[in-house]
């Protein structure tokens, strides 16, 4: 992500959340450009605004929104967001032996 600014992520992140959907929009092309399609980075930016503007209330980016809004803090949903990065890189093996099995 050397080529993007967390200025860049901030602004895309202030103006979709804040109903500036077309803004957001013109951001997340530019991240595009830099990074390129395949990029995992602009993807996971680009699933988040799409879950967003569809209104996928079903969605994690929705729920976690949802909490913010109800008050749970940042840094409680960001410390919660890297549990779930660090079980995903070590997950419970019984729980893949199922789906193995």
């Amino acid at each position: 992500m050397s080529e993007i600014s967390t200025r860049t992520i901030k602004k895309f992140y202030t103006l979709l959340f804040s109903g500036k959907i077309s803004d957001s929009e013109k951001t997340l092309e530019y991240i595009r450009k830099k990074l390129g399609e395949e990029n995992p980075y602009y993807n996971a930016l680009y699933g988040i605004y799409y879950s967003y503007v569809n209104d996928d209330v079903d969605s994690y980016i929705f729920k976690l929104w949802e909490r913010y809004l109800n008050g749970v803090d940042k840094k409680t949903l960001y410390d919660e967001v890297n549990r779930l990065i660090d079980q995903s890189y070590n997950p419970p093996t019984d729980f893949l032996k199922a789906w193995l099995d």
